[in-house]
């Protein structure tokens, strides 16, 4: 054991920003509480060449992408137990006919 090397971890540098990327950034989270989308999508376009202001702004559009696959599950569970209540009354009252 003595002889095994202890793996070294590489020590990355923290990333400067200027007051205008973090403030992109911080637009591109609250433009999707009115938005949608579209505002850090169009802030994601606009600030392309800075890898700090792309980053939170391809976050909010995956937080988007999350919220849209939510409610469109939630939709679907909705509907199928709105449609089976239904089936389900129909398939009693006929029964009762009988």
């Amino acid at each position: 054991m003595e002889g095994t090397p202890i793996p070294q971890i590489a020590s990355v540098a923290p990333v400067e920003t200027t007051a205008d990327e973090r403030t992109m950034a911080v637009l591109a989270n609250a433009l999707q509480m009115v938005g949608g989308w579209i505002g850090p999508l169009i802030i994601f376009f606009a600030k392309r060449q800075s890898r700090f202001v792309s980053f939170h702004a391809l976050q909010a559009l995956l937080l988007q992408a999350v919220h849209v696959v939510f409610i469109m599950v939630f939709m679907v569970l909705w509907f199928g137990l709105i449609f089976s209540q239904i089936l389900l009354a129909q398939d009693h009252r006929f029964s009762l006919r009988r």
